[in-house]
């Protein structure tokens, strides 16, 4: 894991002021946070983030517009947009980094209780009696011989581990990050070429339905800000929960959308089929 930044000066560095073992007469009152916006026809607060350099092939986003072609056929576009809308900006990615070192002992716990949830209804279990890409084990006959102890459990378990762990470290600021949030929401579709993680090329794709994938991270959402905010005091005061909560909640939120982003057709597609359907059921 990438070492975070300290996080009493990442936070002191937003205006927040001293508390560890001090009090201030005077404290610094957070300083009000701007939010990355596309420019519209009103006042810009800032520009949307920028990735990477535009390319001479690189399409801009014009004042007021956003390409609808754009955020379908391009990650990075999306994502720009997505970020600027949502806003979550840079100071959003080092708030996550400075708490790493305060998750990181309790991922171990969240990921055990996560597991623990998918079990509690078959419809989010059955998923797990297919074959992992890479375990090479058997297989439980029924579901009722799947436990939380069998081996392929334990080697899903590494690879939420791993993400999780990855929230908190990543650099928001290289496409690689995003590459990788993306290929997690197509991993689950089932599709073949959705597979696009190292691990699970040229190997059968799994298929989680995209509910229980966009239930679940809201139910893990829940159990990391909850976790954030029994942090105590002393680590953290509540302008820096607060900070670090509201970056978590974009972040997810951009996940979300990865996930759909594989799932769910086009606006258009999905009207149309949809205006089709209803004429095909009038009597």
């Amino acid at each position: 894991m990438s070492t975070s930044p300290n996080s009493s000066g990442f936070f002191q560095k937003l205006g927040f002021g001293k508390r560890r073992g001090s009090k201030s007469s005077n404290p610094a009152s957070p300083q009000p946070q701007s939010y990355p916006v596309f420019p519209s026809h009103g006042t810009a607060r800032q520009p949307a983030p920028s990735i990477h350099p535009p390319g001479e092939d690189s399409r801009t986003i014009g004042e007021g517009h956003v390409d609808r072609e754009m955020l379908t056929d391009s990650l990075e576009y999306r994502i720009t947009f997505a970020r600027s809308f949502i806003g979550f900006q840079k100071e959003d990615g080092e708030a996550l980094n400075a708490v790493a070192s305060l998750i990181e002992p309790i991922i171990t716990k969240v990921v055990d209780d996560v597991y623990v949830h998918l079990f509690n209804f078959d419809y989010t279990k059955q998923p797990f009696m297919g074959r992992n890409i890479g375990f090479s084990g058997s297989l439980p006959e029924s579901l009722e011989q799947l436990k939380l102890s069998h081996p392929q459990i334990l080697f899903r378990k590494s690879f939420l581990t791993k993400y999780v762990r990855r929230v908190f470290d990543a650099d928001y600021e290289v496409m690689e990050t995003w590459e990788y949030m993306d290929k997690v929401g197509s991993m689950h579709t089932g599709r073949k070429g959705m597979a696009t993680l190292k691990h699970l090329r040229r190997k059968q794709p799994i298929h989680v339905d995209l509910m229980a994938c966009t239930l679940l991270l809201g139910w893990v959402e829940d159990v990391v800000l909850t976790a954030l905010m029994k942090v105590s005091d002393t680590e953290l005061s509540a302008e820096e929960k607060l900070v670090t909560i509201r970056a978590f909640n974009r972040l997810m939120w951009i996940q979300n959308d990865l996930f759909q982003r594989h799932y769910i057709r086009d606006d258009e597609e999905a009207a149309f089929n949809l205006a089709a359907q209803t004429f095909a059921d009038e009597p």
